[in-house]
């Protein structure tokens, strides 16, 4: 399709009165449009990267703060088989625990250790003993702020 001599304006032939005394078409979008369009977009932009940011940050939270607390549980519920002698034995020796970031158990102190899990005496008395299990670990980008999760258990002796 040719279009030879056609005015792009055909349809609205607008004749200005004034200095320029031809025909001007109102095509396209003048640069004040395009850069506050611009400015729209990039502060759209902006507060969905700031939203993102945010909940990846809630995300890890949540997950250290769920595992060190499956930790702190599956101890608890471990300590429950032990012969009471041993548990006693154990939580007043301040029994310590190091996981990695994925809550497997480390045999020795490492670079890789991310959660500490500590047992110690709260009470004993000789028909009860109550336990504190606290799982700490390092949250945010730096490793600066200190979280832990605290948990009670009580078991009666025999």
């Amino acid at each position: 399709m040719a279009y030879k001599n056609r005015d792009i304006c055909s349809r609205k032939k607008i004749v200005s009165i004034g200095k320029t005394g031809g025909r001007s078409c109102n095509l396209g979008f003048t640069l004040v449009e395009v850069m506050c369009a611009t400015v729209i977009l990039i502060a759209g932009m902006a507060s969905i990267y700031t939203a993102e940011t945010a909940s990846a940050r809630t995300y890890a939270s949540a997950r250290h703060l769920s595992l060190a607390t499956m930790l702190g549980s599956n101890m608890l519920e471990m300590s429950k088989i032990l012969p009471p002698s041993d548990l006693l034995a154990m939580a007043q020796s301040s029994f310590s625990q190091d996981y990695d970031e994925k809550g497997n158990v480390l045999k020795q102190k490492s670079k890789a250790s991310f959660y500490n899990l500590t047992m110690s005496t709260v009470s004993s008395t000789p028909t009860s003993l109550t336990i504190l299990v606290t799982v700490s670990w390092s949250d945010g980008a730096s490793g600066s702020q200190e979280k832990s999760v605290t948990m009670t258990g009580q078991f009666e002796q025999s």
